[in-house]
């Protein structure tokens, strides 16, 4: 599961179900990771999996 704290500025983000792609314009500026490591991001009922 790909969170916040993983995706970085320019990165692209598909679902290989759907095709749906995020492109991530600003990444994560969280102070603690722990703080966002129970979000995840999904789409189709799986994982995003980074292009």
């Amino acid at each position: 599961m790909v969170h916040c704290h993983e995706m970085k500025e320019g990165d692209v983000y598909v679902c290989e179900d759907c095709g749906l792609e995020l492109t991530v314009s600003k990444g994560c500026d969280c102070a603690d990771e722990s703080a966002c490591s129970d979000m995840g991001f999904t789409c189709c009922g799986g994982d995003m999996k980074k292009k």
